[in-house]
């Protein structure tokens, strides 16, 4: 009987103050660039022309670049800090977002709350947000402009503060299931909140 521990791609690290979590593999461009493609229906020849490039990376997520001729996409691929939930929750909270709100949200294409695809990591797709990061630009804008974005920012925060549930936890589809293959947005308006299940228009 053997005590080895499965290999799920990240480790915990402990240091002086914090726990965090490390890859222990590294992620092949090729496999994310398969998965993207394939998501998005690319003919071999569209693949030929489409590039797949790293973005950059936060505690959780690395963050890839898609660039074909149907458009600009980011593939986000994450630890399985929390198999299965983490994603499944965060892509309802973005639905739940896009559809109570004005708040400027990415569209989802496709996700997989599983490690059981080529990548072997968790990941969603979603079509890429024009713009530039506030704190690039904020020190060329006229006062005029700052105030405006503030008032903005407050706005957003205002809807976001409207939406309210009568109990505390974590969103999720209603047919959810942590191993659950892969997921595709339907026109299904319901977000399930733990043990209890809010629709919205």
């Amino acid at each position: 009987m053997s005590d080895s521990i499965p290999d799920i791609g990240m480790r915990w690290n402990e240091d002086s103050f914090y726990t965090v979590p490390e890859w222990t593999r590294e992620l092949a461009s090729e496999a994310i660039a398969s998965v993207a493609y394939d998501t998005l229906g690319l003919s071999d020849d569209e693949r030929v022309k489409s590039t797949t490039e790293f973005m950059t990376q936060g505690a959780f997520n690395k963050i890839y670049t898609i660039s074909c001729s149907k458009g600009s996409f980011i593939m986000r691929i994450s630890l399985p800090v929390d198999p299965g939930w983490k994603t499944e929750s965060e892509v309802a909270t973005m639905r739940l977002v896009a559809s109570r709100t004005n708040i400027p949200v990415p569209p989802v294409l496709c996700w997989d709350s599983t490690r059981d695809n080529k990548i072997g990591y968790e990941w969603i797709l979603m079509e890429e947000m024009q713009g530039k990061p506030l704190e690039q630009v904020w020190d060329t804008l006229s006062w005029e402009s700052k105030v405006d974005i503030v008032v903005e920012l407050a706005a957003w925060l205002s809807q976001l503060f409207e939406i309210r549930f009568d109990t505390i936890g974590s969103l999720y589809a209603p047919r959810y299931a942590p191993r659950r293959r892969t997921s595709v947005l339907s026109n299904t308006q319901t977000t399930r909140i733990v043990g209890l299940t809010a629709c919205f228009s």
